[in-house]
């Protein structure tokens, strides 16, 4: 249900982090403006899931720990919401963790 995000992508997060209600219109902006610049680093170790067809959205970053990582921004469209969306989005970023040796926290 879930899959690392590539620069191509970037119009579905946009969509997510625009309709998901958790940023001010201009935070959202900010946010997505920096997502080019996220995808041409390959990402430093932070990692985008997608949900669906773009219902949803997490992101992970590391943490100053060896091994952890925290799941900074989860955020569902409306729409989507109640269909177990961001609980698929914890796991899977879980899973990643876990496969890279590490947890999320």
């Amino acid at each position: 249900m879930t899959d690392d995000q590539q620069t191509t992508d970037t119009l579905a997060l946009a969509a997510v982090i625009q309709g998901c209600g958790l940023f001010m219109p201009e935070e959202a902006e900010n946010f997505i403006g920096s997502l080019p610049e996220h995808f041409a680093s390959k990402g430093e170790g932070r990692v985008w899931l997608l949900a669906g067809e773009g219902a949803g959205v997490a992101h992970r970053s590391p943490e100053i720990g060896p091994g952890v990582w925290n799941l900074l921004f989860l955020g569902v469209l409306p729409e989507q919401r109640r269909r177990g969306v961001a609980r698929a989005l914890v796991a899977a970023a879980e899973v990643r963790a876990r496969e890279a040796g590490g947890r999320c926290s």
